[in-house]
Parts: C-alpha cells; structure tokens; sequence
C-alpha cells in the first residue's frame, strides 16, 4: 500500500514536468527551431504519465476499499465471536443457577431427612407380615429390635 501510494504521489509530481517540456517543444516546432516528432514525443511521454498515475490511483483506490473490506470482516468476525462467548455465559450462569437451585433443594431434602434423637431414642415400628416389629435407635447408636403387636392405626411411636 505505501508502495503504491508513493508512486502515485512520484507520478503526481513530475506530471506538471511532462506538461511543461511538451508546451515548450510545441512552442519551439511551432516556431521552427525543433522538429515535429520531438514535440510528439513530449506529448506521448506526457499521456504515458498520466495514463501511469490515473492507474495508480485506482490501484490505490482498489488497496483501500480492500483495506476497509478486510477491516469490516474483522469486527463482523470479532463481533460474532463476541456473541458467541455471551451466549456462553449467560448459558453457563443459567446452568450454574440451576445447579446451585438444585444443591440448595438437596441440603434441604437432606437435612429434612436427618433424624435428631432424643437421649431415649426413637422407635421405628413396620409390619411384617401381619407382625408388628419394632427398631429402636439409641443415642449411643446402639439397636436393638423386637416382636411387639400394636394396633395397626399407629404404626410409629416416640419412646422417651
């Protein structure tokens, strides 16, 4: 790019060159002194020079639109990208929410679950085959389980 800028910047300034050395070899053939083809010949390296610097400044012209092409592409990228790691996060905040929604239910369920013996203990009872079996859980852990018959409308009873 600087390149192509510096040679049309080079064509630029020796283009008001070839137009000067044309007028003065017009003027001398016109006068006699030069011959016609030295005349022609300034005026063809004139049209050369500008033909040059009119090309130069459309491949000048052309490497900036591609500069700003490229540049376009790049924030059109970069933006998606963007995007793309907002998507994730919010994905992930809402997954990590859900997560913590989900532990905080289980700690709860847990500790709904937990049993807080009195010193005396709690009595499980089941019935087994028509057999009322009692469990009962000591604070020193200890178990121990008995055939007991109780009514079946109380399944479980406190012992304190």
């Amino acid at each position: 790019m600087r390149g192509a800028m510096e040679t049309e910047a080079k064509l630029q300034q020796t283009s008001p060159i070839f137009r000067e050395q044309e007028a003065a070899w017009k003027k001398l053939t016109d006068e006699g002194f030069a011959g016609r083809l030295y005349w022609l010949e300034r005026q063809r390296a004139r049209i050369e020079n500008e033909q040059d610097m009119r090309t130069q400044q459309y491949a000048v012209a052309s490497l900036k639109a591609t500069i700003v092409q490229s540049e376009r592409k790049i924030d059109q990228i970069t933006s998606g990208y963007r995007q793309q790691l907002q998507n994730e996060r919010i994905e992930t905040a809402a997954q990590l929410h859900k997560l913590e929604q989900e532990s905080d239910k289980q700690a709860h369920q847990h500790g709904l679950l937990e049993l807080k013996a009195p010193q005396a203990g709690i009595v499980w009872t089941a019935i087994v085959d028509a057999t009322t079996l009692d469990l009962t859980v000591r604070s020193n852990s200890s178990v121990s389980s008995g055939l007991k018959s109780r009514p079946r409308s109380c399944p479980y009873a406190l012992v304190a």
